[in-house]
């Protein structure tokens, strides 16, 4: 038998009265089975009846020599803001277990780093600059996704965002870049260090508090929830690293300055 015979022979409206009738009673039967409900992510409503076609499909002319549609490929396109997101939160979740490891066990701290080759802190900072970039990539993906639509969020975070990257750039540019990055590199209690012992860590707790109310993505929430626990949990592994460190001199600092305000 020829496609285009067996295409007729299946086709409801040119089979014979009794064929024609149990297809129909299995047509009927599969909605009674599986149609009470509207699939998963479909617009169809509850009780809309589905009827089975057994006719071979046929290439329209329309649709002829396209490309089909690859639902492997979309769904990895889909899916990838939560890989990424997974990611970021597994590198975040280490980090704040390495941060408060350091705060319970001085003797084998892993912050601050025992050196710049160390593995302790070229694991911090690759960790680090990678959750950056993830966050940056989550911005783009997730864009505008979450419960505050409303442009007033730009009036709340653009402030927050700009005072912190202020602040935090101000106390890398007072310590140098060798503190900053956890190594020794002397005692500074200038500029915004006179009012807060952590402007770094403080303004990079506001300013992802604004990347975050712009974004409006929970995504972002998330992570930058995660890095907000390790700023305030990592002054406390440096406090006595740097009294070890410094002495008698950091000592009355810390007297007289707030850990963060």
């Amino acid at each position: 038998m020829s496609i285009a015979g067996a295409a007729d022979v299946r086709d409801p409206d040119l089979m014979p009265p009794i064929l024609r009738h149990a297809h129909r009673s299995l047509g009927r039967a599969v909605d009674r089975l599986y149609c009470s409900r509207a699939f998963a992510g479909s617009s169809v409503g509850a009780g809309t009846t589905w009827s089975i076609d057994f006719r071979l499909a046929r290439p329209s002319p329309a649709t002829a020599g396209t490309a089909h549609h690859n639902p492997d490929l979309t769904m990895g396109v889909t899916d990838m803001p939560m890989i990424l997101f997974g990611v970021a939160v597994v590198i975040l979740i280490a980090t704040l277990t390495g941060a408060v490891w350091s705060v319970a066990v001085l003797g084998r701290r892993l912050w601050p780093p025992p050196g710049r080759g160390s593995w302790q802190y070229l694991l911090t900072w690759v960790g680090f600059y990678a959750v950056c970039a993830i966050n940056v990539l989550l911005l783009l993906m997730d864009w505008d996704s979450w419960v505050f639509p409303s442009p007033l969020r730009f009036i709340v975070g653009v402030p927050l965002v700009v005072l912190g990257g202020l602040l935090a750039f101000w106390g890398v540019v007072t310590v140098g870049w060798k503190n900053t990055t956890g190594l020794r590199g002397g005692f500074v209690s200038a500029g915004p260090y006179r009012f807060t012992r952590n402007p770094q860590y403080l303004g990079d707790i506001v300013f992802f508090v604004g990347v975050s109310v712009i974004a409006n993505s929970v995504l972002l929430w998330t992570t930058h929830l995660l890095l907000s626990l390790c700023f305030v949990v990592t002054p406390l592994a440096e406090e006595p690293w740097l009294e070890e460190q410094y002495g008698d001199s950091y000592r009355e600092y810390r007297r007289q300055v707030p850990r963060f305000l």
